[in-house]
């Protein structure tokens, strides 16, 4: 009697597992499949509006991707354009062309834009040369005045 009790315990255990484990698949299949489906928008603006050699990288959580033209190691000139794509709503937020300098990610919704200067004095930093985007209310801040 006692190891009847003891099976039918083991063999509820057993379909429970089993259950969950369908369960965790299905979901990691639904994100899987949900990423798929948002990399074409971007890719297609990115390719029509930088060019085919493109470098991209999204925020923390996925929701911007800043996508920029790559310079060619050939080439004299140090310029570049990007644009800041958001994912949810498919369309640019921000697009610009740099001369010289470089563009990331500061924060998830904040990018700095760095200009290399011609000539920069002693009692200026790299900061004074560098623009702070918000990516949703695009407004853009000196880094010297930009606070977290």
């Amino acid at each position: 009697m006692q190891t009847q009790s003891l099976s039918k315990k083991i063999n509820r255990s057993y379909w429970a597992l089993m259950l969950s484990m369908c369960f965790l698949v299905s979901c990691s299949v639904a994100q899987k499949t949900q990423a798929v489906s948002e990399s074409t928008a971007y890719l297609a603006v990115a390719k029509e509006k930088l060019g085919d050699k493109v470098k991209f990288d999204f925020n923390e959580d996925r929701s911007y991707v800043l996508c920029q033209s790559e310079i060619p190691a050939t080439s004299n000139s140090k310029s570049f354009g990007f644009i800041v794509f958001d994912m949810k709503n498919e369309k640019v937020v921000l697009e610009q062309n740099v001369s010289s300098g470089f563009v990331q990610w500061l924060s998830n919704l904040e990018i700095e834009v760095f200009t290399t200067p011609g000539f920069m004095r002693n009692d200026q930093s790299r900061d004074d040369f560098t623009q702070v985007y918000h990516v949703i209310s695009g407004k853009s801040t000196p880094k010297t005045d930009w606070t977290k």
